[in-house]
């Protein structure tokens, strides 16, 4: 998502939100053939939190950086990006227990 571009969360705050159906093509038991089997996705706590629109955003320094952007002014330290995207990468390869070296 750009920056400036918004999403209307506010429809996510049911438990569960319907995302499509699909045909099974079989029956099982009790089953007319092709019947229609519906997806759905629970939300937890905080995405529904997310999706009240409660975020806690500090508007002045979003405008400052949107505005620094905008004058190509925004400077990033392109270096701390990558050492923490490597950092990142190496704690989430310990809490799947992937041996070191070893590419999934």
């Amino acid at each position: 998502m750009k920056i400036g571009q918004t999403k209307d969360a506010t429809s996510l705050d049911a438990a569960s939100v319907r995302i499509g159906t699909r045909s099974t093509g079989q029956a099982g038991a009790g089953e007319a053939a092709g019947s229609v089997e519906a997806d759905s996705v629970k939300l937890s706590n905080a995405s529904r939190e997310l999706g009240s629109g409660e975020l806690n955003v500090r508007a002045d320094k979003v405008a400052a950086i949107r505005q620094a952007i905008d004058e190509g002014k925004y400077q990033m330290d392109i270096e701390a990006i990558a050492d923490n995207m490597i950092a990142e990468a190496a704690r989430l390869i310990q809490t799947i227990g992937m041996p070191p070296g070893r590419v999934a």
